[in-house]
């Protein structure tokens, strides 16, 4: 048990500020909180689904742009669809693990074939 000295909680009196840091931060995750429960403004909802939209755009633009490659890497998917790479990384493996491309590791290199049917 913390004994008093002055009225004071000794935590409260070695950090004073902690106090304040703990009141700011449980207003701000608070207010946070409230903003996610009523939505955003732009009519989208912050489900899942949007992800999961999002993610079979990136991959079928992928697949476009590969239809005239046929063999590609990250870093070329990266530059030419403006997504960051590990964006990239992740749709190309999740095609692979689907069976329309395949992916072939060389010297520090993904190199990524469209499998033809």
């Amino acid at each position: 048990m913390l004994k008093k000295r002055n009225g004071l909680n000794i935590i409260n009196y070695l950090f004073p500020d902690f106090f304040i840091f703990l009141k700011v931060a449980k207003t701000f995750i608070n207010s946070m909180n409230i903003h996610r429960s009523m939505g955003s403004s732009n009519g989208k909802s912050n489900g899942s689904s949007n992800n999961h939209n999002s993610a079979s755009k990136i991959k079928t633009k992928i697949l476009k742009y590969m239809e005239d490659m046929n063999v590609v890497t990250s870093s070329e998917i990266t530059n030419k669809l403006n997504l960051s790479w590990n964006t990239a990384e992740k749709r190309l493996l999740e095609l692979a693990l689907e069976g329309k491309i395949t992916r072939l590791k060389k010297a520090g290199v993904n190199l990524w074939i469209l499998k033809k049917d």
